[in-house]
């Protein structure tokens, strides 16, 4: 098994590589290899984690990079459950993206799990009924709108979004421009099968 974690400094994780070749013949043989594994990903979840919660303030893009099986999405789930991150990050958004994807659902997805997360008895009425108002009427907004929505429903907020199994580097260029930059530590965790998107994020990262 191999996998790479890239930040915008290129980190790359040193943990030994892993080799799933064992026979049937050993299920002690397959529990050590279980074992290897799960060290591994514990391994490499506190080499993410550290990353995401370090004292930087403007946005940082991390990359978990990959063949596919390896672990990358489980790896990225275990570290968008835990504890330090959960108490960390004021909202936390977690969208899957396919081969072939369509951007306004997956903004879709984002505004709603970012609504599903607001405290929302710091609005008045008025403020709240105008908010719900504007995601009522998701499937009818352009672009600019939805862009507008996750600007504003983010901002002043310490986000982490995971983007997980990024198959396009148009798809990252595509999304990355829905994502404020309010140096306050705000992060994004991307899955990839893709070297060339993690190379991407990182010459992208003025962009921003």
């Amino acid at each position: 098994m191999s996998m790479k974690i890239d930040s915008k400094k290129m980190v790359s994780s040193p943990r030994p590589q892993t080799t799933l070749n064992q026979s049937a013949t050993a299920s002690r043989g397959s529990k050590k290899v279980l074992d290897e594994i799960f060290v591994v990903i514990d391994h490499d979840l506190e080499l993410i984690r550290d990353k995401l919660l370090e004292d930087q303030k403007k946005v940082d893009v991390v990359s978990i990079v990959g063949m596919g099986g390896i672990g990358k999405s489980t790896l990225a789930s275990k570290v968008f459950n835990d504890g330090y991150v959960k108490h960390h990050f004021h909202v936390r958004v977690w969208v899957t993206i396919s081969q072939t994807y369509d951007k306004r659902d997956v903004l879709t997805q984002i505004l709603e799990s970012i609504l599903a997360q607001l405290d929302l008895k710091k609005y008045t009425d008025s403020e709240l009924h105008e908010k719900v108002h504007k995601h009522l009427n998701l499937k009818k907004a352009n672009d600019s709108l939805l862009r507008e929505l996750v600007h504003e429903n983010l901002m002043g907020k310490r986000y982490l979004i995971v983007i997980d199994d990024i198959w396009h580097i148009e798809t990252w260029d595509n999304l990355k421009v829905f994502f404020p930059h309010d140096n306050i530590g705000s992060r994004i965790l991307l899955t990839s099968r893709q070297t060339k998107v993690a190379k991407r994020q990182i010459q992208m990262d003025c962009d921003i």
